[in-house]
């Protein structure tokens, strides 16, 4: 199998053993030196200086809050943006190509004399962050179009709601062309992605939750009216709880695509369910005007926003590689024989660490990444599970190990 076979196909590999090596199981493990597997060709280092880039839209861009920087003065990019925070935060430098108003063809092709933002991706990419798709389904547009009167309706434009206006023949069409075109469309990008920089960890992150939802709404909801001197909420309170759907939708949608794709997604909207516009302590802002025109600034991230993007995905960006979601199980095979599987999340397939499997401390198997050694493996819904026959007697300590130390004590269980 290769890393281009479909991820929910289920097939096996020739009953050969694949050796890979990332780092000196013997040392970790303490066995003889015939057990040393050498590093990976290939094998991901630690990331270094530039070899993080950025890629996205103007939730990833920042909109030139606080301070503007970047080559490109229209992309609005801004000093405290999330690239820019979480590279300091996971000992990164970000190379940030993300670009307001962007969307996903954007990465992949020139926009006047901004250059595709994929240009920047190279074998030696090692971390891809990811924040798109919004502009795709029409985010301003939207939001111009459900601008309500009054609390109650009607919109501007004449409908009872928002809602109302993109509900066709019984059918959400908003949550139908996030769900059906766009979060497909972020998939297929991702996978675009991986083949320029085979080498990175790509992790997609989704937009922090912009209006609440039913439990997160005031009583009365908040809206307030288009004024020029403070940001407003001219939304019709029934339409709340339906951005919010749509939203989810798309979040849930894409994780999918992406996890498809074999990237990895980090979902702001659980963390951010009390911090979305109409809270006291919002990260997102509500509309102002620029004279006629919505100002770049409106139901954007605010540099509170912008804060909690940095340390989100920092964190992920920082975390221990450990198992990345590995986990191991030993399946009775009848008398003392048993099936030791590796299960590895196909989002994470292609970066993850290697994971050594030992009984009683002498080293069996690992994997790194979509190789390693073992005698075969089998693709399932989301999973890559790879196997390898092992003897165990009553008494036998069986476990996972990763290099940076990390355990998993693996208990038998009955075949099915």
């Amino acid at each position: 199998m290769d890393r281009d076979t479909p991820p929910n196909t289920s097939a096996r590999s020739p009953r050969r053993r694949r050796a890979r090596r990332a780092w000196p199981v013997a040392a970790v493990l303490g066995l003889a030196a015939a057990a040393v597997v050498v590093p990976a060709q290939g094998a991901a280092a630690t990331p270094g200086p530039g070899s993080y880039v950025a890629l996205g839209d103007s939730y990833v861009a920042g909109q030139a809050l606080d301070h503007l920087t970047g080559a490109y003065p229209e992309c609005l990019q801004s000093v405290a943006n999330y690239p820019r925070t979480a590279a300091w935060r996971a000992g990164l430098i970000a190379n940030d190509q993300s670009c307001s108003g962007a969307t996903i063809p954007d990465l992949f092709a020139a926009k006047g004399a901004i250059p595709a933002q994929t240009d920047a991706l190279s074998a030696s990419t090692q971390v891809v962050t990811l924040s798109i798709g919004g502009n795709d389904l029409g985010f301003s547009a939207i939001l111009r179009s459900c601008l309500a009167a009054s609390a109650d309706g009607p919109l501007w434009s004449g409908e009872k709601s928002c809602r109302e206006k993109y509900t066709v023949g019984g059918v959400d069409t908003l949550s139908a062309k996030a769900a059906g075109v766009v979060a497909p469309a972020v998939g297929e990008a991702v996978t675009r992605i991986r083949a320029k920089a085979p080498n990175a960890r790509v992790v997609v992150v989704g937009y922090p939750t912009l209006m609440p939802d039913a439990a997160h709404t005031p009583a009365g909801g908040c809206f307030s009216p288009l004024t020029s001197s403070k940001p407003a909420l001219p939304f019709a309170t029934t339409d709340l709880d339906y951005f919010h759907g749509v939203q989810s939708t798309l979040d849930t949608r894409t994780q999918a695509a992406v996890r498809a794709a074999g990237a990895e997604y980090v979902s702001l909207l659980a963390d951010t369910a009390e911090h979305s516009v109409c809270s006291t302590t919002p990260y997102i802002d509500g509309i102002t005007l620029s004279g006629f025109v919505l100002s770049p600034t409106s139901m954007h991230p605010n540099l509170a926003g912008l804060g909690y993007q940095g340390r989100a995905v920092g964190a992920v960006l920082k975390a221990p590689r450990d198992f990345q979601g590995v986990t191991g199980a030993l399946v009775s095979l009848g008398g003392t024989s048993a099936d030791l599987q590796i299960h590895v999340p196909l989002a994470t397939l292609h970066t993850t660490p290697d994971v050594a499997a030992e009984v009683n401390g002498s080293y069996v198997a690992n994997v790194n990444g979509e190789h390693g050694w073992y005698v075969w493996f089998e693709n399932r819904e989301d999973t890559r599970v790879y196997h390898v026959t092992v003897t165990v007697k009553p008494g036998d300590t069986v476990r996972l190990r990763t290099a940076t130390g990390a355990v998993q004590v693996l208990t038998l269980t009955p075949k099915a």
